[in-house]
């Protein structure tokens, strides 16, 4: 017996009905208690351009996901005296440098800790 909804039969449930529902609640319930836990695994993980799709060994789909772009901030020329944070990108001395520590410039080759070479 399906569940009775007050909403779609538009007036109150009889004590028959609100039994019924609590009946075939328990029933699945008990069905679920009493059942092996069938936990789906994974089959396949894979990338279409920037889409993720997971394949659940049941044939079930998960996803897409929409796969997150890394968009560097190219700040130009190093100058001192301007705060950098983590991801920043400069070029310095015709090399190409990536911001690995949030910091204001002073000197570039005092704070070389600070930068990572990218293309030198």
């Amino acid at each position: 017996m399906p569940i009775v909804y007050r909403e779609y039969k538009g007036a109150p449930l009889s004590v028959q009905e609100i039994d019924g529902n609590f009946k075939h609640l328990d029933e699945r319930l008990t069905a679920l208690e009493s059942g092996p836990l069938m936990a789906e695994g994974i089959k396949e993980i894979r990338q279409e351009g920037d889409q993720l799709i997971i394949e659940g060994t049941f044939g079930r789909m998960f996803g897409p996901f929409v796969l997150p772009k890394y968009l560097p901030n190219v700040r130009g020329e190093w100058t001192a005296g301007i705060r950098y944070v983590y991801g920043d990108w400069v070029n310095y001395k015709k090399a190409l440098y990536f911001c690995k520590q949030a910091h204001v410039s002073s000197d570039f080759e005092a704070q070389a800790d600070c930068w990572q070479v990218l293309v030198g």
